[in-house]
């Protein structure tokens, strides 16, 4: 019964809506609402998976998506607690393997993702725990938005620096190694026992309500 309910609200967030109708509009408004009143926050939750005495950390909008979907020991762990997860036999030791790719990538897919296209209740509430950004938001906008924030930890998890990650689960960074998929592909495979097929979750497999575009570089 429990197992309904959620997978219920599951698809209830994931239902297709679209940006600037009256539904979207007044479920923004009120998830707009709840965060600035400190009743919604952002989302910190990261997946990772951990085997014997190693972590992997699947970090957002670098190919986590792909990984989640094909292993069955996916975990979660709140980035705020600074703490290494406690499910398995971490130490000072321990190699903590992170999914890797350059920021301003990251932010260019969080933007043609999340903020041009928030099809769905659930991308309309990650949206509202953004403060000012709607999907109106424009490129330069979203740019200064995110140099005004990047320091900050209270934010959305896609917004995280590989720092501030490594960070969130107790990690000093000499014991942390990066992977990317497009480099790394076969010791990501061999470490998680997987084969990764084709990627899910691109930008334009979901940028079906405005096309992508490229954002200003951070640095500028």
């Amino acid at each position: 019964m429990v197992d309904n309910q959620k997978q219920l609200k599951r698809n209830l967030y994931d239902a297709s809506i679209r940006p600037g109708s009256f539904i979207y509009e007044s479920f923004f408004l009120i998830a707009r609402l709840a965060s600035l009143l400190k009743l919604l926050r952002p989302n910190t939750k990261m997946h990772y998976i951990c085997r014997d005495n190693w972590i992997f950390i699947l970090t957002p909008l670098a190919g986590s998506s792909s990984l989640r979907s094909l292993a069955s020991d996916v975990q979660v762990h709140n980035l705020l607690s600074c703490e290494k997860p406690k499910c398995c036999s971490l130490t000072n030791d321990s190699v903590c393997f992170v999914l890797d790719r350059n920021y301003e990538d990251r932010l260019t897919s969080f933007y043609n993702k999340k903020v041009r296209n928030p099809t769905s209740l659930s991308k309309a509430r990650l949206l509202a725990t953004c403060e000012s950004l709607t999907w109106r938001t424009t490129p330069q906008e979203f740019v200064t938005w995110v140099r005004g924030c990047i320091d900050l930890v209270h934010k959305d998890k896609h917004l995280y620096t590989i720092e501030q990650i490594t960070d969130g689960f107790g990690f000093n960074f000499e014991n942390v190694q990066l992977l990317e998929i497009s480099r790394d592909q076969q010791m990501v495979e061999a470490l998680l026992g997987l084969k990764i097929g084709d990627r899910v979750n691109s930008t334009n497999d979901v940028a079906h309500f405005a096309d992508p575009v490229t954002i200003p570089p951070l640095s500028s």
